[in-house]
């Protein structure tokens, strides 16, 4: 991956500079044969094996989720509670995807219906809705089978 070079013009004439996204920048750090950029490069290596092992078991991925926002103070009560709304969320998007949504538009679609009634004043539009309401409505999916 390469970086993507910018051309500006500045009081001392035109300059280059190079732009990386996050996966070039550790690319990047990976190719420095410095000893210096050892430890980083550890570091890249420890994180990496770890995601791959939430991928392999994603019990993992929710622990060190509780994990960090025990370390950010969050009570133990409101992680309980985030976390079963995050499996809450996943099983209503699964069961989405069964029931035939697949485009992005569609989520948001789905998304927008649950939430205004139960979360927003519906006389005041909230952002993007104006443009929800522009998309063809598909009411498939909440019928109930």
């Amino acid at each position: 991956m390469s970086p993507l070079t910018l051309e500006f013009a500045t009081a001392g004439g035109l300059q280059k500079i190079q732009c990386w996204n996050t996966e070039g920048v550790f690319r990047l750090i990976q190719s420095i044969p410095s000893p210096k950029a050892e430890p980083f490069k550890r570091w890249l290596a420890r994180v990496g094996k770890e995601r791959i092992d939430e991928i392999e078991n994603p019990e993992l991925a929710m622990s060190r989720m509780q994990e960090l926002y025990e370390k950010k103070g969050y009570p133990k009560e409101w992680i309980g509670k985030r976390l079963r709304g995050i499996a809450v969320c996943q099983d209503l998007t699964d069961e989405w995807k069964d029931r035939g949504a697949s485009t992005r538009t569609e989520f948001a679609i789905l998304t927008n219906e649950i939430t205004l009634p139960c979360c927003c004043d519906r006389s005041r539009p909230r952002r993007g809705r104006r443009s929800a309401r522009r998309l063809r409505r598909v009411h498939r999916w909440t019928r109930p089978v």
